[in-house]
């Protein structure tokens, strides 16, 4: 389990208890991490962490293609002449890192949507909690994305798609689409998609009525 470096302890002694809850040893690992840190799990694959704007402690994680390309003043030399200058300790060739997805949890707006990996990942996955008008005021309490902060954000977003998370029960994914449709145009919201956007997908309201948590604030 990859988390921010200061949870490391009480997210422990959460598991620990668990253990004792379930009467099992259950195993795990946590790997802490800390902003900008590059945990590589293979030779050709690796794990980022980024700075998010959320209550507490929290990051955003990027899943990174580590590759290895030559170097463009070795390019036609025959392979057995590569092979013999890489044993002498020529460095034939760089590393090339490439954001392949982007997954940020809850958080505002802020200098994460800058990151370059961020910004260039092949997918991005965010959130945007909340759409209408007066609900800015939430958004700024909870520290959560609010759709007048997304759109200039996503106008310098590179990503192939970008997938949003954690739409306010409030609004409901159907009003939410039609809201950053009118706003952004059908062009670029072909790139944007909406977790859980199912056909048949109820409007804003309908959760809180006929769901379990009928009386919570739905967020």
């Amino acid at each position: 389990m990859v988390l921010p470096r200061e949870l490391e302890r009480p997210v422990d002694n959460l598991l620990r208890c668990w253990r004792e809850v379930e009467r099992q040893g259950t195993p795990y690992k946590l790997l802490p991490m800390s902003p900008g840190q590059l945990y590589e799990v293979r030779r050709d694959f690796g794990i980022r962490a980024y700075q998010t704007h959320h209550g507490g402690p929290s990051l955003g994680y990027g899943l990174i293609s580590i590759r290895e390309k030559l170097k463009p003043e070795f390019m036609g030399i025959p392979g057995p002449e590569l092979v013999a200058m890489k044993k002498q300790g020529v460095e034939i060739q760089y590393r090339v890192e490439v954001p392949m997805v982007a997954f940020l949890g809850d958080t505002t707006a802020g200098p994460v949507f800058e990151q370059p990996d961020v910004v260039n990942a092949e997918i991005l996955i965010t959130e945007c909690t909340f759409f209408d008008a007066d609900h800015k005021a939430k958004a700024k309490a909870g520290k959560h994305l609010h759709v007048d902060q997304f759109i200039p954000i996503v106008e310098k977003l590179k990503n192939q798609h970008i997938v949003l998370t954690h739409v306010s029960r409030r609004t409901g994914i159907r009003r939410a689409k039609r809201q950053l449709t009118k706003a952004l145009g059908a062009e670029a919201m072909q790139r944007i998609h909406f977790l859980m956007d199912f056909e048949g997908a109820t409007e804003g309201g309908d959760v809180e009525e006929t769901g379990p948590h009928a009386n919570a604030a739905g967020e």
